[in-house]
């Protein structure tokens, strides 16, 4: 629910910054570990990439689906860097 807080929050704000850095439909949420109006805008814009039905909240089935896509984000993050150094090497 909006407003609220939870060590949880803190982890899903984190995934989420990295899908938007990968991904250009979502966007960024907010910090500190509360379910605020840009975390919840970024859900749903999440949801709406995913195909899932655009709440904003935090549900059993986009749980799954930041668990499936926050690895491929982070792995695209990561060779990208790393072509960024060899570049500059």
């Amino acid at each position: 629910r909006q407003g609220e807080r939870h060590p949880d929050i803190f982890l899903v704000q984190a995934i989420l910054s990295v899908l938007s850095q990968v991904y250009a439909s979502v966007t960024p949420p907010g910090s500190g570990g509360i379910l605020d109006i840009p975390t919840a805008e970024s859900l749903a814009s999440f949801q709406a990439l995913s195909g899932l039905a655009s709440t904003g909240e935090l549900d059993r089935i986009t749980w799954h689906h930041l668990a499936l896509q926050y690895p491929l984000a982070a792995r695209q993050l990561l060779d990208a860097d790393s072509q960024q150094m060899l570049q500059y090497s």
